[in-house]
């Protein structure tokens, strides 16, 4: 979440406070939106797609999904010189409906020797050759965008290796689209999704005090360690920063396009 997109709020956070320490398995509690139909959950599930009407107010916490891919045969290509290998590899219009997904649009976009970074109309995209990192804010569908990496990505010769979903906890999560109107309905979706459930079998956590401030986590871990522990050095920090003084935020803002 850049600084620019920090409001003042009046805490409702607790909205989502019903939240168990430690989630685990699937949720069959009602939950605040029910899926439309009996197939809701198939890759064709559309119907999540629908337009809401804008409230007047804007949901700054990013979800944040990273999609990290291996090769099937556990080989490791080096692409000559210039050469785009795995997600790389994709289709504009691959990307395209990756984002169609997640109700998002790519803006524009910027390569190197490593990665794909597109600034989307939700926040950014980042394409490397064996992992996807997509991070949106306001009311994007983001876990929508699973079904279809699998797919993509088997069409590469790619399967799963680690998947990690992540949020602080909404301010007004009624305002969100189906899938996302809470954690246990994120869960649910997942554990419940025809072609998510046997591939992914992750587990979701709530790491902080749920009266409060607090982040949930989603990871799926497939990754077939090394026994070398210092080639497993994957860390991941998040810093959020709320009602910081105008002046501030400035530094965190750019504003030459």
């Amino acid at each position: 979440m850049s600084g620019t997109s920090l409001r003042s709020h009046s805490d409702d956070s607790s909205n989502e406070g019903e939240i168990p320490e430690v989630v685990t398995g699937p949720f069959l509690q009602e939950q605040p939106q029910a899926p439309p139909t009996e197939d809701y959950y198939h890759d064709d599930d559309n119907s999540s797609g629908e337009i809401r009407e804008y409230t007047g107010v804007f949901e700054g916490p990013e979800k944040t999904l990273e999609v990290c891919f291996r090769t099937v045969d556990g080989s490791t290509p080096s692409p000559e010189d210039g050469a785009r290998a795995g997600l790389r590899r994709l289709a504009r219009e691959d990307l395209d409906r990756i984002c169609a997904r997640a109700r998002c649009t790519i803006l524009s976009s910027v390569s190197n020797r490593y990665l794909d970074a597109y600034v989307l109309s939700e926040s950014s995209l980042f394409v490397y050759p064996y992992m996807v990192v997509l991070k949106t804010c306001g009311t994007t569908t983001l876990l929508r965008c699973i079904a279809v990496l699998i797919e993509l990505g088997r069409k590469l010769g790619l399967e799963i290796d680690w998947v990690g979903y992540s949020r602080k906890n909404f301010n007004f999560p009624g305002d969100q689209a189906f899938p996302h109107q809470s954690f246990h309905q994120e869960l649910e979706y997942l554990y419940s999704h025809k072609n998510l459930c046997e591939r992914l079998d992750g587990s979701g956590y709530t790491l902080g005090p749920v009266t409060s401030d607090h982040w949930f986590v989603f990871v799926a871990d497939q990754t077939i360690r090394s026994r070398s522990l210092d080639l497993d050095t994957d860390r991941v920090l998040n810093i959020m920063m709320f009602d910081i003084d105008e002046e501030v935020a400035n530094l965190f803002y750019y504003n030459n396009y």
